[in-house]
């Protein structure tokens, strides 16, 4: 295992047109010994590039990158015990399998360390990597080249592991699979593993801690209830959770916040009447209510993992969710009455996203 620190990384590319980008922008980080870090934001935010840095696939413009308080340019790459697996796994098409996931042991004469490491991996997961050792990847599902891709990363005796979207291709039962299955992996090997996706269940299931990126920054690092119950702005608001975070427009008049149909609830008497305040509350935080904002529903979605519907309401200008029982009488055209439940109400100033309360 091994301990990541990045220092005020900067990265800038040259696009098609000529233009200068900033993918990383003044960048620090520190992965901890035998974490799991999950790196999340959208397209085009600096995942992958922040993954290539830490690989020594690509070099910063600035900044530094420490292995175990060493720095990344003064170890060798052969001395780094880095490895990565990507979204089509990479394997060489002509080899099978076993060959495969022994070419690193192979490299140090320990060949015969081959067949203890694939029963481990088999042991740990559930799932007969034995089967899979004569076979080229043409012969082999998406799943299966992701379970060779994965069993070659840990035959290596590696510190640190680099995932760049592995499952992003495969359906989501198989994803839903594999994920359980790596997450095995990495509590019974000692690694340290950097892990970038789009998938939020992805994240939760497997990373220790998250990081929410945006345009080359981290916008907010911690744990999944941190993101979820405590987003420091408005974009992790938006980006983390689903079902979505619904918003609310509004300002502060003699000491409480006021929107279009919601509003009357105490805020902060320090903030000048007229200030703009967004409020964002969670779909599972509205309740149907006698007295309360009326609203036409507009449409139900079942969520049947939560056992609950979405249900979509609309009053004037205003659209929100709101997370109810399966059982709930709320057909499409008809009219709810609906109440927050104030103390999971968050608010964020309107002109700079920050969080406020």
């Amino acid at each position: 295992m091994t301990t990541i620190t990045l220092q005020n990384i900067t990265r800038r590319f040259t696009d098609d047109s000529g233009q200068s980008v900033q993918a990383i922008d003044d960048l620090s980080l520190r992965v901890r010994e035998g974490e799991v870090l999950a790196l999340m934001g959208p397209s085009g935010c600096g995942k992958t590039t922040l993954l290539r840095l830490v690989a020594g696939l690509d070099q910063p413009d600035s900044g530094e990158i420490l292995y175990d308080q060493t720095p990344m340019a003064e170890r060798p790459m052969e001395e780094r015990g880095i490895g990565m697996v990507f979204q089509h796994g990479a394997l060489m098409p002509h080899w099978e399998s076993e060959r495969t996931i022994g070419f690193f042991l192979r490299l140090r004469q320990r060949e015969h360390e081959v067949p203890e490491r694939v029963r481990r991996i088999s042991q740990i997961t559930g799932i007969g990597m034995e089967a899979l050792m004569t076979r080229r990847p043409n012969q082999l599902s998406g799943g299966e080249r992701q379970r060779v891709a994965v069993a070659r990363a840990l035959a290596r005796d590696l510190k640190l592991l680099l995932f760049d979207e592995p499952f992003s291709n495969l359906d989501a039962h198989l994803r839903g699979q594999a994920r359980l299955e790596l997450r095995r992996l990495l509590n019974e090997f000692p690694i340290t593993a950097l892990y970038v996706t789009h998938d939020q269940d992805e994240a939760v299931t497997l990373a220790d801690r998250l990081v929410i990126m945006n345009h080359g920054r981290i916008e907010q690092a911690g744990s999944y209830r941190q993101l979820y119950d405590s987003p420091v702005n408005l974009f992790v608001a938006k980006f983390f959770g689903h079902p979505a975070m619904n918003f609310f427009e509004g300002e502060v008049r003699d000491g409480a916040w006021h929107g279009e149909n919601f509003g009357g609830y105490p805020f902060r008497r320090d903030l000048p009447d007229g200030t703009p305040v967004t409020m964002g509350v969670r779909p599972q935080y509205f309740h149907l209510c006698d007295g309360g904002v009326a609203g036409v529903v507009d449409s139900v979605v079942p969520y049947l993992s939560e056992r609950r519907n979405l249900v979509t309401v609309w009053l004037g200008g205003e659209r929100w969710a709101m997370a109810l029982p399966m059982g709930a009488d709320t057909p499409r055209g008809a009219t709810v009455y609906c109440c927050i439940e104030r103390e999971f109400a968050h608010f964020f100033d309107a002109e700079t996203g920050l969080r406020i309360g």
